[in-house]
């Protein structure tokens, strides 16, 4: 149950390079950029159910792995996926999205909660990093 518990963003690497080539307007990064981040997951066995927090905005997910299940995006737009196992500690998505492709991998790294991006097959790459509270 390694992803479980609550973990608060500590770092990004080409976060704002992400967030601009998935189309959110500047107006909107502006407002979110110095708004803290959390991330509160409960895992039992291969379901996940995920509260993300980014100022006073949250969303909240259920997925299980294998299974299709629908995230929220950053203008409340769903999108279907199926997350899959990558190994021991970490879960691969891969879906499109207003023309954007995204592959994304979770990985829980000693006290580190790692999302690293992928859009568009390298065109544009990064990570946000989370520390378990």
């Amino acid at each position: 149950m390694a992803f479980t518990g609550v973990w608060k963003r500590t770092g990004t690497e080409n976060g704002l390079a992400i967030l601009k080539h998935i189309g959110m307007p500047d107006e909107f990064i502006e407002k979110v950029k110095g708004l803290e981040a959390v991330l509160d997951i409960k895992q039992n066995g291969d379901t996940f159910e995920e509260l993300h927090r980014v100022g006073t905005k949250e969303n909240k997910t259920i997925m299980t792995l294998g299974k299709e299940c629908e995230l929220k995006q950053w203008n409340d737009a769903m999108v279907k996926c199926v997350p899959v196992s990558g190994g021991a500690n970490k879960i691969n998505t891969e879906f499109d999205f207003n023309g954007v492709n995204y592959k994304a991998t979770r990985e829980v790294v000693g006290d580190q909660l790692i999302d690293s991006i992928d859009l568009d097959n390298g065109k544009v790459v990064g990570k946000f990093i989370y520390t378990k509270s």
